[in-house]
């Protein structure tokens, strides 16, 4: 009986807004896509107390995004594909809400203005919407992380990925990769990006931590060390590990990472990378790592390749 009645919840609320509303009162109604790139758009502009309708379509298999969630609203809504959803609320404060997919991986933004700032549309709007468009915006800030320059630069990379070169050459203690582009542009990103990561390692400052290679590679970020020179077009890259449990991160990140996102783009850096065969995390066991219930589906996939 219990079952039937949780089947029971779940049906309504592919039918009926999840949440409360004032009687009488009139829902504004935003769609809202789920697609290769995340949610589109990843950032609606609305206002405090306004009555709203999001209506969420998943419109790919190829997403972590079956679920969608808004912790300040405590909503929790599976995504059939090709299914609307009706999500309904009403934001009781102003500032950014932000709703993701069940992990967190994949993210957009409620810009919640105050009454007196005028009346609100559905936009990608902010300095973040005019610096990257929808395109993969929700993925870029979820998955990816970093600060505006950063996920501008990584934007840029990855919508322009097949004009970009790089091969990796395994060392006693690391790789050499050689990451180059034709588009001075793109080789001006490349040497942009790669300087980023460097100063994110050495301080120990986390991007990707719903990437389990990511999570395990900053957690050891002591023992990794980066070498950066110019080469015609790009960059040449040592990186090498004081530790020899780390030096199989490094060649992952390198090969599994770095060159799969190159080759792959905005689809492949939407997923997961596995840690290394045999790899033991530091918290094994804590739940962090290796695919413990309440993951969603593509981490799970992606931790066990």
């Amino acid at each position: 009986m219990r079952a039937k009645w949780t089947v029971g919840i779940v049906a309504v609320a592919l039918l009926t807004p999840v949440g409360v509303f004032a009687a009488g009162a009139a829902a504004r109604t935003i769609e809202i896509a789920v697609t290769a790139n995340g949610f589109e758009p990843s950032r609606v502009k609305v206002t405090e107390g306004e009555t709203l309708t999001l209506v969420v379509t998943r419109r790919t298999d190829e997403t972590c995004a079956k679920e969608i969630v808004i912790p300040d609203a405590k909503i929790k809504a599976e995504l059939p594909l090709n299914k609307p959803v009706r999500v309904g609320f009403t934001p009781k404060r102003t500032g950014e809400i932000t709703y993701a997919c069940g992990m967190n991986m994949i993210t957009g933004v409620i810009e919640v203005a105050s009454t007196g700032d005028g009346p609100s549309e559905g936009s990608h709007g902010g300095m973040a919407g005019g610096m990257m468009g929808g395109d993969g915006q929700g993925m870029m800030g979820g998955m990816m992380g970093g600060s505006m320059q950063e996920m501008a630069a990584t934007h840029g990379l990855l919508s322009q990925h097949d004009k970009i070169q790089r091969s990796v050459k395994d060392l006693p203690d690391g790789v050499e990769t050689v990451t180059t582009s034709e588009d001075p542009e793109l080789t001006k990103l490349i040497r942009e990006h790669v300087w980023q990561m460097k100063a994110r390692i050495e301080k120990g400052e986390p991007i990707r931590q719903m990437d389990p290679l990511f999570r395990e590679i900053f957690a050891n970020h002591e023992h990794i060390h980066m070498k950066i020179d110019d080469v015609p077009g790009g960059v040449r890259v040592t990186e090498t590990a004081d530790e020899p449990r780390v030096v199989p991160l490094v060649r992952q990140h390198a090969r599994r990472a770095v060159s799969e996102f190159v080759a792959g783009g905005m689809h492949r850096a939407m997923q997961p990378t596995p840690l290394p065969p045999g790899y033991i995390p530091s918290d094994e066991g804590t739940g962090a790592h290796g695919g413990r219930s309440g993951q969603c589906g593509c981490m799970r996939q992606g931790s066990t390749s």
